[in-house]
């Protein structure tokens, strides 16, 4: 896989499988007592701001358990910054910068998503929990949301996040659902839900697989493979949702998941932040 840009001379490193993480790691200059835990608790959303509320003794001590404690491997981060990248710039290239909001579908591109949104402002990538979407392409599946308030719900989750159709009318900003397709239905289920009348409206919505944001063939095979076999699914921002109504909590608590998980979230962010220092 072609990976060359931004990050090529950092150390990278990515969690094993299982890892014996010490949450109270000495480091020189650091209390033994100080628990890298607590630090971790200040970070649940991996946001830009939140990271900037860290003293730079807090990220270093971060930075330290992560050097440590994790098996190095080169790909998987860079692939976040890669296929982020390529997502940024091909509707760059399409709407223009900063007219455009991305909707990630579900689990798989949920991290990826997470990446985007620090390079083209986190307001403009929402993620929705949204499970095999595809039944969605069958009305009556629609019908049986609809009767038990599943419509209702998604509504109400949607707004919680900045959309509805009333806010898409009145902007000029395209909104994109993007999501890694193996036959294509998830998407245009997906697609077929939020577009109705009901919900968001079909203005200014259109529906993209993520390969088709890269050109590299290499660079579409390596994430294609990773992405069929769940790779990121664990470092997910979100749950399953099988139904609409499951979809409010299906948002993951990022406090209780796996202190491995919540060090790779990150360094993801991490990274970036790194990099728009250095600039």
């Amino acid at each position: 896989m072609q990976i060359n840009n931004l990050y090529s001379n950092q150390k990278i490193y990515i969690l094993p499988t299982s890892c014996n993480i010490s949450f109270h790691a000495g480091h020189a200059g650091y209390s033994n007592t100080r628990s890298i835990s607590n630090i971790m608790a200040k970070i649940s959303h991996y946001t830009i701001d939140e990271y900037k509320s860290l003293s730079e003794e807090e990220l270093n001590l971060i930075r330290y358990v992560c050097q440590k404690e994790l098996k190095p491997q080169i790909f998987e981060e860079k692939i976040h910054d890669l296929v982020s990248e390529n997502i940024k710039n091909y509707l760059n290239n399409l709407y223009g910068q900063g007219k455009y909001i991305v909707l990630i579908v579900g689990r798989s591109l949920s991290s990826i998503g997470k990446v985007l949104g620090y390079k083209i402002s986190e307001e403009n990538v929402k993620n929705i929990p949204l499970s095999n979407a595809g039944k969605y392409l069958y009305q009556n599946n629609i019908e049986k949301e609809k009767k038990c308030g599943g419509i209702e719900v998604l509504k109400a989750f949607l707004k919680s996040i900045g959309l509805s159709k009333e806010k898409i009318n009145d902007s000029d900003k395209k909104i994109v659902i993007l999501d890694f397709c193996v036959t294509g239905s998830s998407l245009k289920g997906a697609k077929k839900l939020l577009t109705r009348d009901d919900i968001l409206g079909q203005k200014n919505i259109s529906a993209l697989n993520v390969e088709d944001c890269i050109q590299d063939e290499q660079d579409k095979s390596v994430l294609e493979k990773r992405l069929f076999f769940s790779k990121y699914k664990d470092i997910s921002f979100v749950e399953r949702a099988d139904t609409l109504s499951d979809i409010p909590n299906a948002i993951v608590n990022t406090k209780k998941d796996k202190m491995e998980f919540r060090l790779f979230r990150f360094r993801l962010l991490d990274n970036f932040m790194k990099y728009k220092k250095n600039k």
